[in-house]
């Protein structure tokens, strides 16, 4: 039992006090880089009649989706509100 304590404190001491690595994140969407949508959307924003209003709970901005910010950038400028 001891040799087991002093094993999982040797463990303990050995863990790195640098910060973990973080993905980088697009700086046009917010996105982790390698699963970004940016090159994938259209050259020309999509011109639609109406203005698409979002309303986003704030806990759902915190998630790496992103749905809302790809909107926003899909359609032409101003025609595209998101409310947090």
């Amino acid at each position: 039992m001891c040799d087991d304590i002093e094993t999982v404190l040797q463990e303990l001491a050995d863990i790195s006090p640098e910060l973990p690595h973080k993905r980088q994140l697009c700086l046009k969407c917010g996105r982790p880089v390698p699963v970004c949508w940016c090159p994938h959307l259209t050259a020309d924003p999509i011109e639609t009649k109406n203005r698409v209003i979002i309303l986003q709970h704030p806990n759902e901005e915190k998630r790496c989706l992103r749905t809302a910010k790809i909107l926003e950038l899909s359609l032409s400028c101003g025609q595209c509100l998101v409310i947090k």
